[in-house]
């Protein structure tokens, strides 16, 4: 059995958005998680489901709105890279949409809408995801459980916060210099380039600290 589980994929988390009925009025969202996924693989795990729902929407107003909002966050969050975690929470910088009412309980809203991703894994290999939606209807919601999903993340963990927006700038430069989100490949190469480059840019960041600390 031992030598067999090598090679089957092992679901190791899900994540349930729930989606209350009136959630165009009153931005109420529900993250429901089961399982574990460890904080070193919450990065990618986010940028896989980003780059898949960006594929799944296409080119429209949908995709360019989730990217413009993602992009403009990162872009704020990345001024303050060099100031302590508490600075970024003083100036609103972990947060991703101030709309946003967040939760972790299972919403008791009839016809609420619900939206599932799973995370499997292989042993000593990185996870990847299946996703699946209950309606067609909302493309809107579909592309906002990217952000109901990384709001979760710095919720829990307030340094993924960082990885997070290195990942959606190191991703736009994949869509802007070498595939476009339509394509299909992007859904996978466009995240490993980012988790590649953000590592680094981490590595150059700390050097700098470094030398900033010794210039004291």
């Amino acid at each position: 059995m031992r030598i067999l589980s090598k090679f089957f994929a092992k679901e190791i988390a899900t994540f349930r958005f729930e989606f209350d009925r009136i959630f165009e009025t009153n931005f109420k969202v529900s993250v429901v998680e089961s399982g574990y996924l460890g904080e070193e693989d919450q990065s990618w795990v986010w940028s896989l489901y980003y780059a898949k729902i960006l594929n799944i929407l296409g080119k429209g107003l949908f995709s360019e709105n989730l990217k413009n909002q993602l992009e403009n966050w990162a872009e704020r969050i990345g001024s303050g890279f060099g100031f302590p975690l508490q600075y970024a929470e003083e100036m609103d910088f972990l947060v991703l949409d101030k709309e946003l009412q967040l939760n972790d309980k299972i919403l008791n809203s009839v016809g609420q809408d619900s939206y599932l991703l799973k995370v499997f894994q292989r042993q000593n290999e990185i996870p990847y995801i299946r996703s699946s939606q209950s309606t067609k209807r909302y493309r809107y919601r579909l592309a906002y459980s990217v952000i109901a999903l990384g709001q979760h993340f710095i919720n829990k963990n307030k340094n993924s916060a960082r990885e997070m927006s290195l990942c959606i700038l190191s991703m736009r430069k994949y869509y802007s210099d070498l595939r476009p989100f339509t394509e299909w490949e992007s859904t996978i190469e466009a995240p490993a380039f980012a988790v590649k480059d953000c590592g680094e840019m981490m590595k150059e960041l700390a050097n700098e600290l470094e030398k900033v600390v010794k210039d004291l």
